[in-house]
């Protein structure tokens, strides 16, 4: 299903609303929840750690636009959990080793356990790629590789593309991390045993002025989202520990 198949008239306005919810620049008041998690029916759970600023090495960085929005529309549209930053937090969600970010993702797989996570990022528009996949070389999720990356090349993306429509495959950004650096899919696929991907998406698939390009995002990501699932739906069969490798 391409993506001018699956979007409603109204559907940016919603799009808008759902990124609403995070407010980059403030910190969470007193009860107030830093991040957002909503749980769903469909085993994969999104994730969007950057949307709000955030301090990495003692550097404030920018929040990462339309990754919490992009992220809760497929969650709705797919029945998928998505956890996300909704305020300006004082650590790094992705790359400290310990983080309340993490915490919640540990507790929600606990809860109830998902098979596959794909974790959203924005990438800067000086990137030669629409999107780049991390999969920590293949390891994090090499049974699902084929199946998501026929599902992109379905929406128009794919390794061969050129321009927006090119994807990177665990060469810009990997996933791995670094002595230093802890990124989600690694904690995840480590300390979580749980299947993961990394996605990258470049700065012009979100701009909120071209809602053309965030239509065919949206529904890349949506059609990421269900093919993994489908992939990794016997998994879900099984115990934690016998989770798709």
């Amino acid at each position: 299903m391409v993506y001018n198949e699956i979007m409603t008239r109204d559907w940016y306005s919603h799009l808008m609303v759902l990124e609403n919810d995070v407010r980059v620049d403030q910190a969470a008041a007193p009860g107030e929840a830093e991040i957002g998690y909503q749980p769903g029916r469909l085993p994969v759970l999104l994730s969007a750690p950057h949307a709000a600023r955030h301090i990495r090495a003692g550097q404030l960085k920018h929040g990462e636009p339309m990754t919490a929005g992009l992220a809760r529309w497929v969650a709705e549209e797919t029945g998928a959990h998505v956890l996300y930053l909704r305020r300006r937090t004082n650590g790094d969600p992705n790359s400290d080793f310990y983080s309340p970010y993490k915490q919640a993702l540990r507790a929600a797989h606990t809860q109830t356990p998902f098979c596959f996570m794909v974790d959203v990022h924005g990438a800067s528009d000086r990137h030669n790629f629409g999107l780049a996949l991390g999969s920590m070389g293949g390891q994090s999720c090499a049974r699902l590789l084929p199946e998501i990356l026929a599902a992109l090349a379905e929406q128009g993306f794919s390794p061969r593309g050129r321009g927006l429509l090119r994807v990177d495959l665990d060469e810009k950004f990997k996933g791995l991390g670094s002595p230093v650096r802890e990124t989600l899919t690694r904690f995840a696929w480590h300390e979580l045993h749980l299947p993961c991907l990394q996605v990258e998406i470049h700065a012009q698939l979100r701009d909120v002025q071209a809602q053309s390009e965030l239509k065919r995002t949206a529904a890349a990501l949506r059609a990421l989202v269900l093919a993994a699932a489908a992939a990794a739906a016997d998994c879900c069969s099984k115990s934690h520990g016998t989770t798709l490798k």
